[in-house]
């Protein structure tokens, strides 16, 4: 399978790692898709 975006990590996560006594909060994105996806992308 063709990958169709480059796979990195961003910028702003790279070397940050949590602090004890800190909150931190952690997003679900679901999706759906709306139309099949084209065979060149599939």
């Amino acid at each position: 399978r063709r990958q169709c975006y480059p796979k990195a990590i961003p910028e702003c996560l790279r070397d940050s790692y949590p602090v004890p006594e800190q909150s931190y909060y952690l997003y679900v994105i679901g999706m759906v898709l709306t139309t099949p996806l084209p065979d060149e992308l599939n």
